[in-house]
């Protein structure tokens, strides 16, 4: 009696196939949990609700949409002593890119995140490989590190951050809704599947 193989298992000549294809396996391939999803849909359409309110605001004549053209500071007196009416931006008008601003910065933000998660893996594993191979190498003899040079640079490299990280942090103070929903953007983007 010549048994078939099951539609599960696997013959030898599948395997040989199967290691032959080239690209990753769906296990290598990193998925967006429904959270990280979830909140990307919402920013994207954030920014394209304020996008689209910019753009509203620039097709559309100002009387339509709302903007004032009355109010208490609305009049002013030329030379020829006429009186005219300055337009009043609208909330339209006012809110628009903020809201743009608040939905972009979020999918940046996780944009970013996402891509230097990736990153700092590669480089964490490279730089522990290094270190590894220059320790050995020092203790067979093969190369000498001068490790006071080493903290010396390590120090001013510290220095330099902590200068660098002042001016963000004016540049963060300045924008808080879009430094907010970005540094939002970027922990979602850090986030473990």
């Amino acid at each position: 009696m010549n048994q078939q193989p099951d539609h599960f298992e696997t013959t030898s000549h599948e395997s040989a196939r199967r290691a032959d294809m080239v690209g990753p396996t769906e296990k290598e391939v990193r998925r967006l949990t429904p959270g990280q999803t979830t909140m990307l849909a919402i920013a994207m359409l954030v920014a394209l609700i304020g996008a689209g309110m910019m753009i509203y605001t620039w097709m559309v004549p100002a009387s339509a949409y709302g903007a004032s053209t009355a109010g208490p500071d609305a009049y002013s007196s030329d030379p020829t002593g006429a009186t005219t009416v300055a337009a009043q931006p609208s909330p339209i008008q006012i809110y628009a890119p903020a809201v743009f601003q608040v939905g972009f910065s979020f999918v940046i933000g996780f944009a970013i995140a996402y891509v230097f998660k990736t990153f700092v893996r590669i480089t964490l594993v490279l730089l522990g490989v290094g270190i590894v191979a220059g320790v050995g190498m020092q203790v067979m003899g093969m190369l000498e590190i001068n490790w006071a040079a080493f903290e010396a640079y390590a120090h001013r490299a510290m220095l330099y951050m902590h200068s660098q990280t002042g001016s963000f942090e004016v540049l963060a103070t300045g924008m808080i809704p879009p430094a907010a929903t970005g540094l939002v953007g970027i922990l979602s983007g850090f986030k473990r599947n």
